[in-house]
């Protein structure tokens, strides 16, 4: 356009016209492309959903065997005597013996 003192106002109105009519555009535009976008989104959600749905696995509710005896429930364990047991032999346990190499040497 160059320098605006040197243009007439017909010529800066004109300008200004364009450039409002050309940002019109341009908003439109956005607007289309957000609509389409929105519209594919939910295409897109709707195809997630009706994979996840066609891809999915029932499983029916598990019921245990217990006909054979070795399957059958016991009592609850009585542990106090596992653990007792368990502390003893800590007691009695010992670290092996750790033998440098310099001790190696001196003891073969």
């Amino acid at each position: 356009m160059g320098n605006h003192r040197l243009a007439s106002r017909a010529n800066l109105r004109a300008e200004v016209t364009r450039l409002e009519a050309e940002n019109e555009q341009l908003a439109c535009a956005l607007v289309a492309i957000c609509t389409e976008r929105d519209a594919t989104a939910a295409e897109n959600l709707h195809l997630r959903a009706e994979i996840a749905t066609r891809d999915a696995v029932t499983v029916p509710p598990a019921m245990r065997d217990t006909s054979h005896p070795a399957d059958v429930a016991t009592a609850p364990l009585d542990v106090e005597q596992l653990r007792d047991d368990w502390h003893a032999d800590l007691g009695r346990w010992r670290a092996p013996r750790v033998i440098s190499l310099q001790q190696r040497g001196t003891e073969a």
